[in-house]
């Protein structure tokens, strides 16, 4: 039997066994009971933040999201030697 159990028949004093096993049965129940809201509190909780994260993701999805702004290319003129050098019979391009 837990300690706290045993502490709470103490004091409530039992005249006989069957009283302290129907007492020592009651406290198990109410700890059973208490352990149970527990549990259904912490789910509603976590059911309350995960609608509160839904609607964010939701209104976030719905908001239009600014375009990237388009640049032009600029040509490469000059750079091509450096950009893909070419290895022929003389050994690379664009490499002194």
């Amino acid at each position: 039997m837990p300690p706290k159990y045993v502490e709470l028949l103490t004091i409530m004093r039992p005249n006989t066994l069957v009283e302290a096993i129907e007492a020592a049965m009651d406290v198990e129940a109410s700890q059973k009971v208490k352990a149970r809201k527990r549990d259904q509190t912490y789910m509603i909780d976590t059911i309350e933040e995960l609608r509160h994260e839904i609607n964010n993701l939701q209104v976030n999805q719905t908001k239009p999201k600014p375009a990237k702004p388009v640049t032009p290319a600029e040509p490469l003129q000059g750079t091509r030697n450096q950009i893909m050098p070419y290895r022929g019979r003389s050994g690379w391009r664009g490499r002194g």
